[in-house]
């Protein structure tokens, strides 16, 4: 049976009236899991306020992924038994292309939901 550790992403008050809410996300990697079993969730909490100012500053934005502790602590758990990250909300990941690049580097099978 296939293992995956789900990772959502959560932008405060800008994604609640969304259908972006965790128990959203939740629902939509379920579908990907299929007869797999979840075994770990991760959840990122970002402020709306934050990523605004940081929007256009580059040189701001550390390297891999040290800005997402639960990604990290998730891509950790994949290596630890073997299982692959369901990416949830993962387009706005994906359209930086360093960000991509180390994901797609970093040792771990993905499947993005987006």
């Amino acid at each position: 049976m296939s293992e995956y550790v789900a990772y959502y992403r959560v932008v405060v008050d800008a994604e609640r009236d969304h259908g972006l809410s965790v128990a959203i996300q939740r629902e939509r990697l379920a579908r990907l899991v299929g007869d797999g079993l979840l075994v770990a969730e991760y959840t990122e909490i970002e402020s709306a306020s934050l990523l605004g100012r940081l929007r256009g500053l580059p040189s701001m934005r550390p390297p891999r992924f040290a800005n997402r502790p639960q990604l990290a602590a998730a891509l950790a758990e994949c290596r630890k038994r073997g299982a692959r990250l369901l990416l949830s909300r993962a387009e706005p990941l994906v359209r930086n292309i360093e960000f991509l690049r180390s994901l797609v580097n970093c040792g771990v099978g993905y499947i993005p939901d987006i």
